[in-house]
């Protein structure tokens, strides 16, 4: 990746020694009489006028909802449907501060899971303790959802109508917003998590699983 900066560097080079080039015949041109003054100024402003292309945008993680199946022990494809979706945020804990996070966020019709992975790296991470997470929504709407369990044995955060009776809660206000959700989980010790949830399609997804 270090062959990037070398070449921004060539082709910007490159610009500017191609107006220098051209303004430097500009002026051999008006001293010599082969073009006019007015002539002259009118070139000179199309030079400035010429820019370098923009560099594109680095393209996010941060995706829509989307829906998959999950599959039996022989790999193929069941009935039961989930919808998930994507996103990056940064983790602190007693060690770090703003590290990188990748979260993927699934729902299916009985629960929910939220799985974060610190520097992008499987497996998901087992909270210890009591999970709280709070999100807030574009308008300003806050809530806590409390989570007791893991998604399974190798980590993940798993929301249920049992015991804390977390899901309704997350479900309803996923539904009630528009935009992005802020959100940030806490566990009992130092860590916290900080990303956001895309909102948008949320209900049409979760009615079609």
């Amino acid at each position: 990746m270090k062959i990037l900066p070398w070449i921004l560097f060539s082709i910007s080079l490159g610009f500017v020694i191609y107006l220098l080039y051209e303004r430097q015949n500009l002026i051999i041109g008006l001293s010599e009489g082969n073009i006019s003054v007015d002539t002259l100024y009118e070139k000179i402003v199309e030079l400035e006028e010429v820019k370098p292309e923009p560099e594109p945008e680095p393209e996010s993680i941060f995706l829509k909802w989307e829906s998959g199946s999950f599959v039996d022990n022989f790999g193929d494809p069941t009935d039961k449907r989930y919808i998930y979706t994507k996103s990056e945020g940064t983790f602190s804990n007693s060690a770090v501060s703003n590290e990188y996070l990748l979260v993927q966020v699934l729902v299916t019709g009985n629960s929910a899971g939220i799985f974060l992975y610190e520097h992008g790296n499987k497996p998901p991470e087992k909270i210890i303790g009591t999970a709280r997470i709070q999100m807030k929504n574009s308008i300003g709407n806050t809530i806590t959802v409390l989570s007791v369990s893991e998604w399974n044995q190798e980590g993940g955060i798993k929301l249920s109508n049992l015991g804390v009776a977390s899901l309704s809660k997350f479900i309803n206000f996923l539904k009630s917003a528009t935009g992005e959700i802020k959100d940030v989980i806490y566990d009992e010790y130092s860590s916290s998590y900080l990303f956001i949830i895309n909102a948008e399609g949320f209900i049409d997804s979760f009615a079609a699983i």
